[in-house]
């Protein structure tokens, strides 16, 4: 076990203002919680309730995803991820449009899905209408650019937020795209 100081939903809480959110700093967690993901997905196991406050921050700000409860064992045959039943309630706002949906057989992407919409969330300041109305619209894959000047995070948020989840990027692949390699600072590194 180990004492974490908050979550990342208190954290964002307490920087509800623009300039509030540096990039190093959040990108820095969320290289941390893609890696953190992607050992899940080598494990063959779908998270499927990721969302902030499932997101601990530990005294040297390091993230810990927390809350296991819902994860399902992905089925491998020759190297190929099969579709896995869902059941169990989920947090909607951060669900993919297939757990949304009820579509009955969810893999890893939907978690890639969700990583997308934490990434947004960490990048802007969103009051919970906006954020609602924004996450609504990426599940139905009608969302317009809400990153202003910045269009590389805005188009690797739509990368892993298509509706699709066959074209949605593995959180491997995710490590390896430039978009993430210029912003690496990992405490891992």
């Amino acid at each position: 076990f180990q004492l974490c100081k908050e979550s990342i939903t208190n954290w964002l809480s307490k920087n509800m203002h623009d300039g509030s959110r540096p990039i190093r700093q959040t990108m820095s967690w969320f290289y941390d919680l893609v890696k953190g993901v992607a050992h899940i997905h080598r494990r063959e196991y779908i998270h499927r309730d990721l969302k902030p406050c499932n997101i601990l921050l530990s005294d040297d700000e390091r993230i810990k995803v927390t809350d296991m409860g819902l994860t399902l064992k992905q089925k491998i045959i020759d190297d190929v991820e099969m579709p896995v039943s869902q059941d169990g309630w989920r947090s909607r706002n951060y669900m993919s449009p297939e757990q949304a949906s009820d579509f009955l057989e969810l893999n890893s992407k939907s978690d890639v899905f969700t990583l997308g919409l934490i990434l947004a969330e960490l990048r802007i300041v969103l009051t919970s209408e906006d954020k609602n109305q924004i996450f609504d619209n990426y599940r139905r894959g009608t969302q317009i650019n809400i990153f202003d000047n910045d269009l590389p995070t805005a188009e690797f948020v739509a990368k892993l937020t298509k509706i699709d989840p066959d074209v949605r990027p593995s959180c491997i692949d995710m490590l390896k795209d430039q978009y993430l390699a210029e912003h690496k600072v990992s405490y891992d590194d």
